[in-house]
């Protein structure tokens, strides 16, 4: 059984970004996100708890790709 990824697919076409998926297993999904500007930066996704690592933020989301938290930004 795959991940899912949607929550994953709709936070980044909010956000003008696309995705490159490396490895995608139930617990871990890696790749490669490219922003607007074409800057490419490597990700995390763990789709059970529907967390986004990325740029060295820990970004939260529920399951229809919005931002709840990002608890490293107070």
């Amino acid at each position: 059984m795959k991940a899912d990824v949607k929550p994953l697919t709709r936070w980044a076409i909010y956000k003008g970004c696309k995705l490159r998926f490396r490895s995608r297993t139930p617990e871990r999904v890696t790749g490669v996100l490219t922003d607007g500007d074409g800057h490419e930066t490597a990700f995390e996704y763990m789709p059970q708890s529907l967390v986004l690592h990325v740029r060295g933020q820990h970004i939260r989301m529920d399951e229809y790709g919005w931002e709840v938290e990002r608890p490293n930004e107070a």
